[in-house]
């Protein structure tokens, strides 16, 4: 369930999540301590009841319950976290024009009305249906089960 939450969601670099949870901890383990569900070294520990993760590197996250028992039951979850692209600006051109920019794909809301051009500056930009910054919101209410 959780893994499946996670495919679904594109991660960061700085990006963070929030687990919330009592009489429990949160490990992020090695692969191998993930598969096996058993940790002696985890890479992080917390066990605060409202850990906040933060994202620091690209690359593919372990996160196992640390209760023994509850990463067996299914309380893991992997994330992959993208590096962070910025292309470099190419130097302008004086005998053509640059071409355009592809548009990146993005999820809009079909029920949420376009903006008006007339009245806002953002005319025509997709509204998102789960932004990065309504994750955090979004954990507090899908997670708490993760690590009961």
């Amino acid at each position: 369930m959780y893994n499946q939450w996670a495919s679904q969601n594109r991660f960061k670099v700085d990006d963070t999540l929030r687990f919330k949870y009592s009489k429990d901890s949160v490990l992020v383990v090695s692969e191998e301590e993930y598969e096996s569900c058993r940790s002696t070294k985890p890479l992080f520990f917390s066990n605060n009841g409202d850990t906040v993760f933060k994202f620091e590197h690209p690359g593919v996250y372990y996160f196992i319950s640390g209760v023994r028992g509850h990463c067996d039951k299914g309380q893991k979850m992997i994330v992959k976290v993208l590096a962070v692209h910025n292309p470099k600006p190419e130097p302008p051109h004086s005998h053509s024009p640059a071409p355009a920019p592809a548009a990146a794909p993005a999820f809009t809301s079909a029920s949420t009305p376009a903006p008006s051009p007339s009245h806002h500056s953002n005319a025509g930009r997709p509204i998102p249906l789960l932004s990065i910054t309504n994750l955090p919101l979004f954990l507090i209410l899908l997670l708490p089960m993760l690590f009961a």
